[in-house]
């Protein structure tokens, strides 16, 4: 219910939709910056940012750049310095996610190179590697010095050339690097920007009362996107034929994936079927619209203790029975957000773009220098939250909200006002006093010189100064002299502007008193090692490879228990667990073992045992037969630095199977043209402590084959099976490989292929 009118009404932590990284257009984020200093000015609100929308922001990315960008004529004033001040005055903060402390965490975890993105509004490609490589070393290292060494590139004195600029935005496909088909300007442009970007996310996480820890995942239950969609798809509107349309797409996409959480994968999988099907390309945006709603209502339920217009409890099973606050707030955005088709080709686009397009029109944003000085008016901020006793619903007495606003900044420019006029008055008092010593000074001396009359300004500017200092120093809110001619300027026309508000018309709900228990936070404890982060991702993906075991048992670290002992034993014994490294062929896990003696309290409580995965499946070794002789390749092995005698194999490519892949590498390797279909007889597992790999071997005629001179063959030899049989007797043969492959061909004695002479 609302509260008492004696009481002073509370102010809030509100969520902005407007600020939705997707809202990228000149109007709206002209918008949305209006509505992020109507929050913050007007009604005392505080202003909580996800990291995605400060980060993937057209609007922040290009202000945040203007200060920066001394050759730049549409800068707006302060507006970085504003903003930062802001956060450090606690006027907007920063939401953690997850295990996600600092806003440099999130975008360093965003353009790790095993990430492929695309960004809303932040100009960069996940294939321009090296360009994101520096990003990362500014935020690891807290250095600007290099990026700024390729913004003053080709100029005089500069240490980078045109050409180095160039290759820094180079594209990479495949292991092909291209050309960027951006100019030089858009270049400069673009580090410009990043240069202010890195520089923003570097301050903003040092501020640590900046950030809103995350809330409880089980309070989550329920409340995540999915299943917000779930709730929207129920909804129906009665002659809406576009609202129809897109919902059965939705709809579709949903029951495909009803856990999928990710917006970018609803928002792909709309723009390929608007490809599709043309007739359905307004469909799908509408579509996108309603994704992008269901979105940032999940964003706002995930923040701790935001104001909102609806009753979260409604959105859960059995929830409608509450009323139906929800979904009247749900129609009010959607209508207000697709603004009846406006402009949808460009705030829809069909296809993602890395263009950068700086936001110009920055004289029609708010001044939030301003904004700044009306906030230091007044200190009223929304509260930690494990005092709130409630979370208010966002209309609750927002009316007397901002009423109340205005004049506690009223009141402390009057205040001000009034202190200043004092210090004015005790300086006039103190002119009374030096005219009536002057008048006395000049019938003994009788002097009226102009250099008299200088010095004696000075001396009386001095005394007034020095007095109202020695005030000062006994009530601190009063001002010197100098302060108080230069603020009561400043704090007569913020009165004036103060008192020419509009009270803002709002929607109303036929549900606002509602309120909300303050919900239950979960403080980040830990920060998991990237390599650990990688494995945690990979134990939920391939639960195959993570079988359980009596002898060794791997740790389970599924618990957040268990990771942060296996963190602190990392941070003590320089061990390190996770996946250590990935390549198409080969993946390196280093397992936490529970350790035999855990329990004792005096061992560790893990070992590291390490294993080799494939990573693209098994590969194969080819007994390879030619005329009744076995084809060997004397082939350099890379790992013994020396050569080897040994049959054809290869690891395996991705969805290739055994023939395939066999057939692949006799065509690599020899150009080989088989006679008859490849056999196969068996399997290796040729290094059981290291790596879980299992090879197929096959045996193979051929017609033909030439040696090829490459991947380091150089002599291909033919032997028959006694000669073969003595040269892994003499050692001359020591690949495990080729002696496993003969032994298994020797035992299959398969009657069906030629046998080799011996």
């Amino acid at each position: 219910m609302p509260s008492s009118h004696t009481a002073l009404p509370q102010s809030k932590m509100v969520y902005l939709f407007e600020l939705d990284s997707v809202r990228k257009t000149d109007e709206e984020i002209i918008a949305g910056q209006k509505r992020l200093y109507e929050e913050i000015v007007h009604l005392g609100n505080t202003v909580v940012l996800t990291y995605n929308q400060l980060v993937d922001s057209r609007a922040f990315f290009s202000l945040l750049a203007h200060d920066s960008t001394s050759h730049s004529n549409d800068g707006h004033p302060d507006y970085f310095e504003s903003f930062v001040t802001l956060f450090e005055q606690g006027h907007i903060r920063l939401a953690q996610y997850g295990n996600i402390r600092t806003i440099s965490q999130y975008l360093l975890e965003s353009i790790a190179p095993d990430k492929h993105f695309i960004y809303s509004a932040l100009p960069v490609k996940s294939s321009q590697r090296r360009l994101l490589a520096l990003i990362r070393r500014g935020l690891t290292y807290s250095d600007l010095s290099e990026i700024d060494e390729y913004r003053h590139a080709g100029k005089p004195g500069a240490t980078r050339t045109e050409t180095d600029i160039r290759d820094l935005f180079v594209e990479v496909e495949g292991q092909k690097a291209s050309p960027s088909p951006l100019t030089l300007p858009e270049m400069h442009a673009i580090l410009d920007s990043l240069s202010s970007l890195i520089e923003t996310v570097l301050r903003l996480s040092t501020l640590h009362g900046s950030f809103v820890p995350p809330r409880a995942q089980e309070e989550l239950v329920g409340l995540r996107l999915s299943d917000i969609l779930a709730k929207v798809l129920s909804f129906r509107r009665q002659s809406d034929s576009l609202w129809k349309g897109a919902t059965s797409l939705l709809r579709e996409i949903h029951e495909s994936q009803p856990t999928q959480n990710n917006r970018s994968v609803y928002l792909q999988q709309l723009r390929e079927e608007a490809k599709k099907e043309q007739a359905n390309c307004l469909e799908c945006k509408y579509a996108e619209a309603i994704v992008d709603l269901c979105f940032n209502y999940a964003c706002e339920i995930s923040i701790c203790n935001t104001s909102k217009r609806y009753d979260v409890e409604e959105l859960r099973p059995g929830g409608t029975a509450r009323g139906d606050s929800f979904k009247v707030d749900f129609f009010r955005q959607l209508d207000d957000y697709w603004d009846a088709g406006r402009d949808v080709e460009n705030r829809f686009p069909s296809c993602e773009t890395n263009r950068y397009e700086r936001f110009g029109k920055v004289d029609l944003i708010p001044d939030f220098s301003k904004a700044v000085r009306l906030c230091s008016y007044e200190d009223s901020r929304a509260t930690d939250t494990p005092t709130l006793q409630y979370v208010p619903c966002y209309a609750e007495d927002i009316e007397r909200q901002e009423l109340t606003q205005k004049r506690k900044i009223l009141s402390f420019i009057g205040r001000s006002i009034a202190v200043s006029v004092a210090c004015l008055l005790i300086t006039v008092l103190l002119e009374f006093a030096s005219g009536w010593l002057q008048d006395a000074l000049d019938l003994q001396l009788n002097v009226a010189t102009p250099v008299f009359r200088a010095i004696e300004t000075i001396l009386f500017l001095l005394l007034s100064e020095g007095v109202s200092v020695l005030i000062q120093k006994v009530y601190s809110g009063f001002p010197s002299l100098s302060e108080a001619l230069g603020k009561i300027f400043g704090l007569l026309r913020d009165a004036i502007q103060t008192l020419g508000w509009q009270m803002r018309t709002r929607p109303s709900n036929p549900r606002s008193s509602f309120r909300e228990s303050p919900a239950r936070t979960a403080p980040i404890r830990y920060i998991v090692p990237s390599a650990l982060s990688r494995y945690l991702a990979m134990a939920r993906s391939k639960s195959s490879d993570f079988s359980e075991s009596d002898i060794y048992p791997i740790a389970n670290v599924g618990n957040p228990k268990v990771i942060e002992k296996i963190i602190r034993q990392e941070e003590i014994t320089l061990e390190e667990f996770g996946l250590i490294y990935e390549s198409p062929f080969n993946t390196l896990l280093s397992d936490p073992i529970v350790s035999p003696d855990s329990g004792d309290g005096t061992s560790r409580a893990f070992f590291p045992y390490e294993r080799m995965l494939p990573t693209a499946g098994n590969g194969v070794v080819i007994a390879t037969i030619h005329k009744g002789k076995f084809v060997l390749l004397k082939q350099y092995r890379h790992a013994l630095r020396s050569y080897q005698l040994s049959f054809p194999r290869g690891f395996a490519e991705p969805g290739a199977d055994g023939r395939k892949n066999v057939l692949r590498e006799l065509s690599e390797e020899l150009h080989a043209v088989p006679s008859k279909e490849p056999h196969f007889i068996g399997k290796i597992a040729p290094d059981s402590g290291l790596t879980s790999r299992v090879t197929e071997v096959y045996s193979v005629c051929i017609e033909s084959f030439c040696e090829t001179r490459q991947e380091g063959i150089a002599e291909v030899i033919e032997i028959d099976a006694t000669e073969l049989a003595h040269l892994i007797g003499t050692g001359d043969i020591n690949d495990g490989y080729t002696i496993g492959a003969f032994a298994l061909w020797q035992l299959g004695n398969n009657a069906s292929l030629e046998t080799p002479a011996g």
